[in-house]
This record gives structure tokens, C-alpha cells and sequence, in this order.
């Protein structure tokens, strides 16, 4: 009796022992550090985890793009080790076995009658074992984690295996999670890049705390941060002279019919669009002119809520500076060949249109942008819709980056997406053509042409993608679009009648 009560305490010392150290490793990834500094914490609490009776070394391993295992942290390897295991081929050593088996390896020692198990060796190793375990998300690979044993230690594998992918398992969700963290930064600053080279940015205004938040673009307008505004009438300080009243009569007449609309609708939200121009005092004097759009929101329990976006349409220097580039002529050429070519090309497209047609840049650019984008998926990298929707669905992949990889691939770097801007001009009407071609062999765009708005919208929904062009068709170039066989090349129109 007295034996069993040690064996289950024992076991519940274990289970206890188990579980303070993955609570660790979750406790440490809710920690603000990079994946880097994180990986080398985490290596030291599984370490010292006593049970696992595991020497005080160890590494883990990041897959790469070339099918490489790359070695992110260590501790306690040989210097001889460092360079000799900085990148492992998938199936190489124990670790790369690990990794093209998906299953944890556990040698017990190293083995002089099967020397390719443990491949990579060096003058002076002394006898050892190991445990390989490969860290996976949604079956694929992350990395592998690799432990150090005492040679010949042969431990409870039923016990020891499902502890080791707990471990790996938290190991892998922090990967995906600062991968994820990584991406959305990216993405961020990608946003604020754009804005700032449009002079585009956001703001949202909640008038009941007086809390506001919005982009840098903001601050470069007024030359200073906004905490807080209680109310119209601070907002309308900021406003120029000329503009106070004009403006705040705009503003109060959409609060007024945002709750004119929640009242007689009776949803718990009611909202009502603006569209203003005016003048901004900034903090050193100066005045900017901007273009503000946006929507109020008024709730049930009479919170005002103020979304929106604005652009500086006053900017002088960069009138000239376009000027410089061509962008204020009849004609304009561009080529891009990656994703943030696009984005660059189709800003300056947006602002040619906008500018030539007094609409706002920000109508164009998405447009723009969706048309350059499809003649690189499909003309530069042959990205095919099926194969564009498993990778939308698939969190583990970011789009952005495997779109950057394939462009710049040794068969594609040539290759590029060509945009030719044209204003000519009749007695009647002015017509701003933009031609877009590129060297691939084309799609279906019948579909597209005569798809149903509606049906294409839920497509759109269904495959993650092709929302974009649907959009194109209603909105921003609904004037005119013309495909040319075989599909490569495309002519959208804006048309402005005279008089």
C-alpha cells in the first residue's frame, strides 16, 4: 500500500513538474520581446525542467524558405557546432530527420555501427543522446527543438513523448503568434508609407469620451498630437477663420441626421455620411487645406462616434515635384514588378487622375491598384485563381511576402507590368485613359465582363479574393473598361463632358 501511495505521489509530482513548466512558457509569450529573445527564454525554462533529466544544453531551429533548418538559439554548444549545424538540411542529422519525419527522434547514444544517424559530428564529441521534436502548426513545419541526454538514458517514452509536443506545441503557437505580430507590423507601416506619400491618413473621434485617435499624417497637417476634443467647438478652433461656421454646420447637420436615422429607424445605430473642404490652422501659423470624408455614427444610448479620412490638397512642393516627374502632363509611362512597385505605382497613377479630374486621389487608388496587382499575379508570377485562394486561406503563409519570393524569381525577374496614362480631349469631352499590359498569356475576362455584380461579390466572399475588380467595374472606372484579347492588356476610362 505504502508503495502505491509513493508511485502516485511521484506522479503527481511529475504532472505538477509538467505543468509549472508550460505554464512558464505561456506566461513568457505574454511578454513583450521579439521572437528572437523569446526563443532564448523559452530554451532556458524547458532546460531546467528537472524531470526531463536533460543536460543543461540544447538548441532550436527555424525552418527557412530553402528548406533549411537555421539555428536561432542555442545554449552551451560547441563553437565547432555553431557553424557545423548554422543551417541543416531537411533529412540531414538527427534534427533533419526530425523535420522530414514530423516525429521525435530519441537517440540514446551516438551510434558508431549507423554514423549517417548522427551525421554531423566533430574531433573531441563525447557520447550523448537526444531529443529531436519537431515544432508543427496546422501540419507545417516551424523548427525543431533539440535536447541533449546523458548517453544510454532510456526514459518513459509513454510519459516523456506527449510532454515533449505540449512543449513543442507551445513553442510552435509562439512562433505563428510573433509571426503574426511581425506581419501585421509590416502591413501597419506599409499603410502609414502610403498615407504619407498621398498625404492620406485617418482619424476616429469619439465625442463622448473626447478620445481621438488617428494617423501621423494627422499630426504633420496641424504640427502636433490630438488626446483629446470635447465637442464641436474644439474641433472647429482648429478650423480657419473663413471656414468655422461653414464647417460646423456641415459636421452638426450629419450628427443631426445620423440620429434622425438611428431614431426613426430604430437600430441601435444610426449614421449619416460628410464630405468637407476646408482650411486648417497649423500649430506654426501656417494654413493647410484639406479634404475631409467620413461617416458619423449615433448609438442608442446617444454615444457620437466620427470616422473618417482626410488628404492635404494644399501641399505646393508636391504640385512641383509631380510636375518634375510628369505626373501634370498629357502622358505618363510606369512599369512595376513587385508588390511595393505596385503600391508606389499606383499612388502616383491616383494622383495623376485626381488632379486632372477633381475627384479624390483616394477613389482611383484602389482601383488602381487591384488592376496592377491582377496583371502581376497572373502576367509576372502565372498565379492561377484556384492556387490564389489557397494561399488567402492559408494564415500560416503571408501573401505579401511568397508574392515578393516568386517575383523575384531567376524566370520572372524580367518580366514586368506596364501602365501608360493618355488625356486626350475632344470638343465635347476630356477622356483620362489608363492602359495596363503585361507579359502573360492573359485569363478568361469575359467572366468578368459580364459577371453579375451581386454573384460576383459572393464569389468574391467565397475564394477570399476578386472583390477588387468587382469594385472596379462599379465604382471608379465605370465610364468605360475594355479588355483586349487574350486578357493581358486592359484600357480603363474616366470621361469628363465639357460644359
Amino acid at each position: 500500500m505504502t508503495i502505491s501511495l509513493d508511485t502516485n505521489k511521484e506522479t503527481n509530482d511529475r504532472r505538477a513538474q509538467m505543468l509549472e513548466t508550460i505554464n512558464s512558457l505561456n506566461e513568457k509569450a505574454r511578454e513583450d520581446l521579439t521572437l528572437d529573445q523569446l526563443l532564448v527564454d523559452c530554451l532556458d525554462i524547458i532546460l531546467s525542467d528537472p524531470w526531463l533529466a536533460i543536460e543543461s544544453k540544447g538548441s532550436i531551429f527555424l525552418m527557412n524558405d530553402q528548406n533549411e533548418l537555421v539555428l536561432k538559439t542555442q545554449k552551451d554548444l560547441d563553437p565547432q557546432l555553431l557553424v557545423k549545424c548554422a543551417r541543416i538540411r531537411v533529412g540531414r542529422c538527427l534534427c533533419g530527420q526530425a523535420a522530414e519525419r514530423k516525429d521525435i527522434i530519441h537517440s540514446t547514444h551516438l551510434d558508431p555501427d549507423n554514423p549517417g544517424a548522427h551525421e554531423i559530428t566533430y574531433e573531441g564529441i563525447h557520447n550523448h543522446g537526444h531529443y529531436c521534436v519537431p515544432m508543427i502548426s496546422k501540419e507545417k513545419l516551424l523548427g525543431v527543438l533539440n535536447l541533449y541526454l546523458q548517453a544510454g538514458q532510456e526514459n518513459n517514452q509513454e510519459e516523456v513523448r506527449p510532454y515533449l509536443w505540449g512543449l513543442a506545441n507551445v513553442l510552435a503557437g509562439i512562433i505563428e503568434q510573433k509571426k503574426t505580430e511581425r506581419a501585421l507590423q509590416r502591413n501597419h507601416e506599409k499603410l502609414c508609407h502610403a498615407q504619407e506619400i498621398a498625404s492620406i491618413g485617418s482619424w476616429e473621434w469619439d465625442m463622448q469620451s473626447g478620445k481621438i485617435a488617428h494617423s501621423p499624417v494627422f499630426r504633420k497637417l496641424l504640427g502636433k498630437d490630438l488626446d483629446c476634443l470635447n465637442g464641436v467647438d474644439q474641433f472647429i478652433k482648429l478650423v480657419s477663420e473663413k471656414d468655422q461656421n461653414r464647417v460646423k454646420e456641415e459636421l452638426e447637420l450629419a450628427i443631426k441626421n445620423a440620429k434622425i436615422n438611428q431614431e426613426v429607424s430604430e437600430k441601435k445605430i444610426g449614421s449619416a455620411k460628410y464630405d468637407i473642404s476646408h482650411e486648417l490652422k497649423h500649430e506654426e501659423g501656417h494654413i493647410v487645406t484639406i479634404r475631409s470624408m467620413g461617416e458619423v455614427f449615433v448609438y442608442a444610448n446617444k454615444r457620437v462616434r466620427i470616422e473618417g479620412i482626410f488628404q492635404d490638397i494644399s501641399n505646393q512642393e508636391k504640385e512641383r515635384v509631380l510636375d518634375a516627374l510628369g505626373l501634370l502632363t498629357k502622358e505618363y509611362k510606369g512599369s512595376c514588378h513587385t508588390p511595393s512597385e505596385v503600391r508606389d505605382l499606383s499612388i502616383a497613377l491616383a494622383s495623376f487622375f485626381g488632379k486632372n479630374t477633381g475627384t479624390a486621389p483616394m477613389f482611383f487608388e484602389s482601383a488602381i491598384h487591384e488592376l496592377l496587382m491582377n496583371g502581376l499575379e497572373y502576367g509576372i508570377i502565372g498565379l492561377s485563381s484556384e492556387e490564389k485562394t489557397e494561399l488567402m486561406r492559408n494564415r500560416s503563409v503571408d501573401f505579401g511576402e511568397e508574392l515578393e519570393k516568386r517575383c523575384n524569381l531567376p524566370e520572372n525577374r524580367r518580366k514586368k507590368v506596364r501602365a501608360h496614362f493618355q488625356v486626350k480631349e475632344t470638343e465635347q469631352e476630356i477622356r483620362y485613359e489608363l492602359t495596363i499590359e503585361d507579359d502573360g498569356p492573359g485569363f478568361d475576362y469575359q467572366k468578368l465582363l459580364n459577371a453579375n455584380p451581386k454573384e460576383a461579390t459572393e464569389k468574391a466572399r467565397r475564394e477570399f479574393h476578386g472583390l477588387g475588380l468587382v469594385t472596379i467595374l462599379r465604382f471608379a472606372f465605370k465610364d468605360e473598361i475594355k479588355y483586349f484579347p487574350p486578357g493581358n492588356k486592359v484600357r480603363v476610362t474616366k470621361v469628363v463632358k465639357k460644359g
